[in-house]
């Protein structure tokens, strides 16, 4: 696997995980998908790994998009279904 692989594997799964997110109907599926993009972000600060400056800026573009769009919907939930209520 090349150094280009792996930077466009991070970049396609936080974006697939992105419109994921958006696309989410539940509050533990837009937590999931939130997390997933972290995920994504957090290996691209990895030392060594091959992965570019343009791919790190590229996931923490899609992470802040995430986290907007994660705060937004996240108000749109009563308490009660945050903790498994009705």
């Amino acid at each position: 696997m090349s150094e280009t692989d792996i930077n466009q594997i991070l970049v396609n799964g936080a974006s697939i995980s992105l419109q994921n997110l958006k696309r989410a109907r539940s509050y533990e599926s837009l937590l999931f998908y939130y997390a997933e993009i972290s995920v994504y972000l957090e290996v691209s600060l990895s030392e060594g790994a091959g992965i570019s400056d343009w791919s790190r800026a590229t996931l923490s573009s899609l992470f802040a998009e995430a986290a907007e769009e994660f705060m937004q919907r996240k108000r749109s939930y009563s308490p009660a279904s945050l903790v498994g209520g009705t």
